[in-house]
């Protein structure tokens, strides 16, 4: 097994510091179940290439996708699935045949947004094709919808015989969901583990014992403009701006140390500008965008607690142990405060309000999370991979 070659799998052209925390920590966990395996990593949808003959496939395969916005319903899908073929085809088939066992670290197993669908099942039959074993580890689960032919399309990916494990970090809903809509057979192995992250202070070797500043420091994760209509959610981008506002006013007020930043995404970049222009506070409230990933957990570090909206904002919190506030703008934020035990700290939009967020912040400040549950279901993590990379 020290001589395995695997294949990673991970997003992380996107400026969300996030995937790359994925990638690290499963990473981490596989050189800590074995240590002489090679890692190569690939990016989920490469953008850059260094052979000439990729990059004409890829600006083709771009020319295809664009027919596909002037075309309507399945046959839009059809092409623009033709389309990620031509893209990536012959550039994953390269790397897959050199490989032995594949894995996607990447943060959802979804067809709605982003093109997903079109690109697991793709590297699902590529996998198939060379007979090399895939892993989906600890995504999000999107919701079936029968309709949808991507949705379809993921199904198929799910039951293609190359996938052999599917984890997610979605909670017995996750788990559910993958049973009654995603696997047509009972050959598969699928379980509720930790999104990887939480492995952060054993990855970075950071000792986790904290003690509170008299005046706490408070991160304000802000996250973009038309994040709930994406989503489904009933808020709008002025109610979103209107809660950070009014939660700046009055930290303010309590005399409370704060700072707004990003999970390194320009459009949040673009709110925290907006803020900047309504409330014109100084710039030294403004944190800048992380670099990568050991310089996002040391800046979550030195919080005393985050009201937190990217999912991994606040992963990266809880790992810590620095308390955690939450909205919920995605199933996925709601599973993980069940799956540590705190679905108390995460509000839908329509229950938040800065009275609310600061009693929420107050309360997470004087207890403890249950390190016992989380700790549990690290070792799923670990063991699940464990398991791929002992078994054909």
């Amino acid at each position: 097994m020290n001589n395995l070659k695997i294949l990673l799998f991970s997003l992380e052209n996107i400026d969300n510091v996030g995937e790359e925390l994925l990638r690290v920590n499963t990473e981490f966990l596989l050189h800590s179940i074995s240590p002489e395996c090679i890692i190569k990593q690939s990016q989920f949808k490469p953008e850059v290439f260094d052979e000439k003959s990729y990059r004409l496939l890829f600006r083709l395969g771009h020319y295809i996708k664009r027919v596909s916005h002037y075309l309507n319903g399945n046959l839009s899908y059809r092409v623009r699935n033709l389309s990620y073929i031509v893209k990536y085809n012959r550039y994953f088939s390269k790397q897959i045949k050199n490989c032995d066992k594949v894995i996607t670290s990447v943060g959802m197993f979804k067809y709605s947004t982003q093109d997903f669908s079109y690109i697991y099942h793709l590297i699902a039959k590529i996998c198939q094709k060379y007979h090399k074993p895939l892993m989906f580890s600890a995504p999000s689960i999107e919701a079936f919808n029968p309709s949808d032919w991507r949705s379809k399309q993921l199904v198929k990916t799910a039951n293609i015989p190359s996938v052999k494990i599917i984890t997610t970090r979605d909670g017995i809903e996750g788990v559910n969901l993958i049973k009654k809509y995603y696997l047509n057979s009972n050959r598969f192995i699928y379980d509720n583990v930790a999104d990887p992250a939480l492995w952060i202070p054993e990855c970075y070797n950071i000792n986790r014992n904290r003690v509170l500043n008299t005046t706490p420091f408070i991160g304000i994760n802000v996250i973009r403009k038309g994040i709930f209509a994406d989503y489904n959610k009933s808020f709008t981008d002025d109610e979103l701006i209107n809660i950070y506002v009014e939660l700046i006013k009055l930290l303010d007020k309590k005399g409370w140390k704060w700072a707004v930043y990003t999970n390194g995404m320009p459009q949040d970049i673009a709110v925290i500008e907006e803020l900047h222009s309504i409330l014109d506070f100084s710039e030294d409230h403004i944190l800048n965008p992380p670099k990568n990933a050991k310089g996002f957990v040391e800046m979550i570090n030195g919080f005393d607690a985050i009201f937190g909206s990217r999912l991994h904002s606040c992963i990266t919190a809880v790992s810590l142990g620095v308390p955690v506030v939450g909205f919920i703008w995605d199933n996925k934020l709601k599973y993980f405060s069940e799956n540590i035990k705190r679905p108390s700290f995460f509000f839908e939009p329509k229950d938040m309000s800065a009275d609310i967020i600061v009693n929420a912040l107050e309360e997470a400040m004087t207890s403890e999370y249950d390190f016992k549950t989380i700790h549990y279901l690290k070792e799923k993590t670990l063991s699940s991979i464990c398991l791929f990379l002992n078994n054909n």
